[in-house]
């Protein structure tokens, strides 16, 4: 009965454990045609050249068949996928995807058409990237208005009227009902 949840980078993670083969040699022309988009503009911040992650594709990538279901919020990377990368995921997935994201552009929705028709589905209006994170108290978002390297959007703050503490109370809720139901024990 072993679940797995993943936002972000942690959804892209999700789905390879989970059995997804990502081809990583997408992401040098994902920044050839859209050089400012959020990835691309961070990893060339950070000496990263997309360029040569070719010489890793072919890799082996780690599933876990112990994952029995998975839940992702805003996932990265989805561009990396293609439909024959992501059909071997045969575990029940519940996708989240925040309505104002910036920095994973439409790779929920990217995701989302790849996997097979019963993949829940969860579009959220008025919410950002790291909406899906827990609320963040007084000290954090101190400490996170000093961090600039998520550029337009950071950790604790959220589209005006947005109440995270409220999404949560919901938001946790349907995660936790999620793993209920498709890791419910054997029947004896």
């Amino acid at each position: 009965r072993i679940g797995m949840f993943g936002h972000s980078a942690g959804g892209f993670t999700a789905l390879v454990v989970g059995g997804a083969t990502p081809d990583m040699t997408s992401a040098a022309a994902k920044c050839r045609e859209i050089p400012k988009s959020w990835g691309c503009t961070y990893w060339k911040s950070q000496g990263l050249n997309p360029d040569s992650w070719a010489k890793h594709a072919n890799l082996p990538w780690v599933q876990e068949a112990r994952v029995k279901a998975a839940v992702i919020a805003a996932p990265a990377l989805g561009y990396t996928f293609e439909k024959k990368g992501l059909s071997p995921v045969q575990i029940p997935v519940q996708i989240w995807e925040a309505q104002h994201d910036a920095i994973v552009d439409d790779s929920p929705t990217a995701i989302r058409k790849m996997l097979p028709p019963a993949t829940e589905y969860h579009m959220v209006k008025n919410t950002g990237h790291f909406s899906f994170l827990m609320p963040c108290n007084a000290g954090m978002t101190a400490a996170m208005t000093l961090m600039s390297w998520f550029g337009t959007e950071r950790i604790c703050d959220d589209p005006t009227g947005f109440d995270r503490a409220k999404f949560h109370s919901e938001f946790n809720k349907e995660v936790v009902g999620f793993f209920a139901k498709t890791l419910a024990p054997d029947e004896p």
